[in-house]
């Protein structure tokens, strides 16, 4: 009898167990996807080896395929969801200022490269939004509340420039593969699993012809907003990032970056150019598992790796790997 019900208990102990050992295994198996990148880092890491982000991972995609310059524009102009099925290369592009883009990119692995021409003087990607507060610019959109899953972004090309060419109206000028990412209702701006890469020899400046027009110059965005989410990016800068203020756009040495003049903010970042959680969309702005690298400049008054905040802002920032 004693014995018998030992052997019960136990074998009530070990099916105890068993469900929770096979509890923790499917638990272990429902991992969020968001996770993946950071689970691939690690386990590069162990084994020696580099971890980029950008990969396929495995997510559903849905939307219009898209696999060309010209069909990934239409797509954005439509404000649609973008499964792309293959790289591609845009030249010339065009910067967007002020388009609002809610849908979501599925990179799946793939790549665009930006082609940056050399511009000097006065351009037509220079453009004058004298009547408006706020110029955002971006080579992917130029505002987002959607998502970027997924991608590769390689810049090539040579000096290329953009920004404000008279001096009235705007008080925000900013740059980066999304001009201002944002939340609109429950819609996060989000940017996640994206590498992005600036090549050796090539620039970017952005610039105001008013010394009391801020600037705010980042790879990923030019402005992050409360409620934005950028999550396993690797940054890879191998060139030049400046944000000033010139009196001569066609000259490149007359830039300014640290005068005296009534200006809040000139930044050059690899990450966000600005952060601002609290005059627009409030709430807390997430940064995990960003990688940042490379040996390019960052010429601005504020030079930094992740970017500029004035006080007031949270920011919730995970692991950072420089």
């Amino acid at each position: 009898m004693k014995v018998t019900r030992r052997t019960g208990s136990l074998v009530i102990v070990l099916v105890i167990f068993a469900a929770i050992v096979l509890g923790t295994a499917l638990a272990a198996i429902a991992i969020d996807k968001s996770e993946i990148p950071m689970l691939q880092q690690h386990a590069a890491e162990a084994a020696g080896e580099e971890y980029v982000h950008g990969a396929n991972i495995g997510r559903t995609p849905s939307g219009t395929y898209v696999n060309s310059a010209s069909a990934f524009r239409t797509a954005v102009n439509n404000n649609q969801d973008i499964n792309l099925t293959g790289s591609f290369t845009i030249s010339s592009p065009n910067i967007r200022s002020m388009a609002d883009y809610s849908a979501t990119i599925y990179g799946n692995g793939h790549t665009i490269t930006f082609d940056l021409p050399t511009i000097s003087g006065t351009n037509n990607s220079t453009e004058d939004y004298s009547g408006s507060n706020y110029y955002y610019c971006g080579l992917l959109v130029g505002t987002l509340c959607g998502r970027i899953y997924d991608l590769n972004v390689e810049l090539t090309g040579g000096s290329f420039k953009t920004g404000l060419h008279t001096s009235g109206g705007s008080k925000l000028n900013t740059f980066g593969l999304v001009g201002r990412l944002y939340t609109n209702g429950n819609n996060h701006g989000t940017i996640e699993n994206v590498s992005v890469t600036l090549n050796s020899g090539v620039g970017i400046r952005l610039y105001s012809w008013a010394n009391s027009v801020r600037t705010g110059l980042g790879l990923v965005a030019g402005l992050a907003e409360g409620g934005a989410i950028i999550r396993n990016v690797t940054v890879e800068n191998n060139g030049t990032l400046e944000s000033g203020y010139t009196t001569d756009a066609s000259s490149a040495s007359d830039i300014v970056y640290n005068d005296n003049g009534n200006v809040e903010l000139r930044s050059a970042s690899n990450v966000v150019g600005y952060f601002d959680s609290w005059s627009h969309t409030s709430g807390t702005i997430t940064l995990d598992n960003i990688i940042v690298k490379g040996n390019g400049q960052l010429n601005g008054r504020e030079a930094c790796n992740l970017g500029t905040s004035e006080s007031g802002n949270t920011i919730n920032v995970g692991t950072f790997y420089n």
